[in-house]
């Protein structure tokens, strides 16, 4: 395909924006890697997880602790996605490039690839955001409809229902089709993948190798419970699906969102790629100190997809820089106060991305420094 550009000219918020929030780490002394805060997070996660996998694998205990210690480690794991894999993986947890990549390897430890990850996300998701043909975060095959440039089936109409069980199959599908199907096709929807070179391919399939040897041949071997470590692995795994889809889908899908279209004879999209950002991309419930510590600033997308290489634990005191200067600029910032707000939000627009005639589409007017409600 041909390659989608922004129209750049005329960057001077975007470099307003690097340079205000440079001056705040300069000014302050503070480097935008991780702290001793975000450390002591990192060592809580790996505890936990090695907590919840001891006592699961050699504790033999009743279903019951079975079944709540794999919730846990449903939520331990996402857990460990949001926060260690994703600031490693963006070269943002720490300035050594060798750490960033070792703890980047967390994500082939729990059953994906940082290597694919590192195009799919940093790549194509953060560059494309909400483009239809081509960030892969918006399609979901033909179940869902999540896009107004995508075609709309019959079934579309009850997507706000179902959609919240296939969200618990992400990981699943990561894991078992996924990271095999780009392998394959070399693609990431539209996007090519280069080629990865021995070294890599081999760690990417030791890794997957590693990851079955213990997250399923090993606990059946000490065990001897087939059925019992197969319903605990899906019940994890499903667990770990929809907190990831949920979180994900908070900060793009929410209703009244944009769905950029590139300029079919020029391939380019009409805004800067910042504005784009702003106009695509929305934080929510900001002021929740649970979900700023579990998400891994997730909650702070905006931030996130405009400073990606600054460790998310800063985020809380980078935004009111970021809302100033859309203020100044008269860009819009989309932020929902709350966490139900955007669960709302979100299933508003799962029906009118599905039932368009029914629940009429009337996006929400630009204007600067909204809330959305």
């Amino acid at each position: 395909m041909k390659k989608i550009t922004f129209n750049n000219r005329g960057q001077e918020f975007h470099a307003t924006l690097k340079k205000r929030v440079a001056e705040y780490f300069k000014e302050n002394n503070i480097s935008p890697n991780a702290n001793t805060e975000m450390v002591f997070k990192t060592i809580i996660l790996i505890a936990f997880f090695i907590f919840c996998y001891g006592f699961l694998v050699f504790g033999k205990l009743d279903w019951y602790w079975n079944v709540f210690l794999s919730v846990l480690m449903g939520l331990v794991i996402a857990g460990i996605g949001f926060n260690i894999m994703h600031d490693a993986a963006h070269g943002s947890y720490s300035k050594n490039k060798l750490i960033n990549t070792l703890l980047s390897y967390s994500l082939d430890l729990i059953g994906g690839s940082s290597w694919f990850w590192k195009t799919k996300h940093n790549v194509v998701h953060h560059t494309y955001t909400n483009i239809t043909e081509i960030d892969d975060d918006v399609n979901s095959g033909k179940i869902l409809r999540l896009t107004t440039q995508q075609p709309l089936l019959k079934i579309h109409k009850w997507q706000h229902i179902y959609s919240w069980f296939l969200y618990s199959l992400l990981s699943i599908s990561w894991i078992f089709y996924a990271d095999f199907k780009k392998a394959i096709t070399r693609k990431v929807m539209n996007y090519p993948i280069p080629r990865p070179n021995k070294k890599t391919l081999i760690a990417i399939w030791v890794f997957k190798i590693l990851y079955f040897g213990y997250a399923i041949f090993l606990p059946i071997y000490v065990t001897q419970n087939i059925w019992g470590v197969i319903g605990c692995y899906l019940l994890i795994n499903l667990v770990l699906g929809f907190v990831l889809s949920v979180i994900f889908q908070m900060a793009h899908m929410y209703d009244g969102t944009s769905f950029p279209e590139p300029n079919p004879e020029t391939n380019k999209i009409e805004n800067e790629w910042a504005k784009h950002q702003f106009e695509t991309t929305a934080n929510f419930a900001p002021r929740s100190k649970i979900l700023n510590w579990y998400t891994g600033g997730l909650n702070h997308q905006v931030e996130h997809h405009l400073f990606p290489h600054i460790c998310h634990i800063h985020y809380p005191k980078i935004a009111p820089i970021l809302k100033q200067t859309c203020k100044e600029y008269g860009v819009p910032y989309y932020e929902f106060p709350t966490f139900s707000k955007a669960i709302q939000s979100h299933i508003r627009h799962l029906k009118r991305m599905g039932n368009p005639e029914k629940y009429k589409y009337e996006p929400i007017e630009l204007s600067v420094n909204i809330s959305l409600t």
